[in-house]
């Protein structure tokens, strides 16, 4: 069987929380918007460190690939 229990603290947390939810959501929402003007060096900066990141991964599988040809090249022998 279900019952159906009413938490009155539930109730009171989440009318605080849509209280308080709607002051940061503006801000958040203004931030945003000051954010877009600013946005070319962010936007490069992204770009940055994304191929920052693709290198170091290239970087890493081509030593792994040579690790395996070098170990592969010295059990043939």
């Amino acid at each position: 069987t279900t019952s159906t229990t009413v938490y009155p603290n539930h109730s009171y947390s989440q009318a605080l929380l849509s209280q308080t939810a709607a002051v940061p959501e503006d801000a958040l929402l203004q931030q945003f918007k000051r954010e877009e003007v600013a946005s070319p060096a962010r936007f490069s900066a992204h770009y940055l460190s994304m191929s920052l990141l693709t290198a170091a991964c290239l970087f890493f599988l081509l030593l792994g690939l040579m690790y395996l040809r070098m170990r592969g090249s010295g059990s043939a022998d």
